[in-house]
């Protein structure tokens, strides 16, 4: 079970420079090892990841990273802001003994606002500028 996910995106072409005071403002970086931009990061997120998985049908994805559509992507987003809800956050924890997260609610809130933001522009820039985007991947790692 992967310890680290997360949403990189690789755009066709340099941001501009609006582009770029957006992606600034937003926190999202661009990997100074790659050409992908790092939008979302959740660390030992394990119920989020699983409900994610099992929505969109992958079985076994430990420790790989996979190329996502457009539809994978709003399923990673409408997850997180199920999770954000206190309610889902704990009835999720009753109904799941493979969820054994590390985190409670409070001590993870900030994180899913922040990446839920992050999450929303990406969705909405992908279907507003499809021809931009090169490739967005969920990675999964140990």
């Amino acid at each position: 079970m992967g310890l680290d996910n997360g949403i990189l995106v690789k755009f066709k072409n340099e941001p501009t420079e609006k582009e770029k005071i957006a992606l600034q403002a937003l926190g999202i970086e661009k990997d100074s090892e790659s050409e992908y931009y790092d939008v979302a990061y959740f660390r030992k997120f394990w119920g989020w990841r699983n409900s994610v998985l099992d929505i969109i049908g992958w079985l076994d994805l430990d420790g790989q990273e996979t190329a996502i559509d457009i539809t994978a992507l709003a399923v990673m987003r409408n997850q997180l802001a199920h999770f954000s809800v206190e309610d889902n956050w704990k009835d999720y924890e009753q109904k799941h003994e493979r969820v054994n997260w590390i985190w409670d609610y409070d001590e993870y809130y900030s994180n899913m606002c922040v990446n839920a933001v992050r999450l929303d522009w990406l969705v909405e820039y992908w279907e507003k500028y499809p021809e931009d985007i090169e490739e967005v991947i969920f990675y999964d790692s140990y």
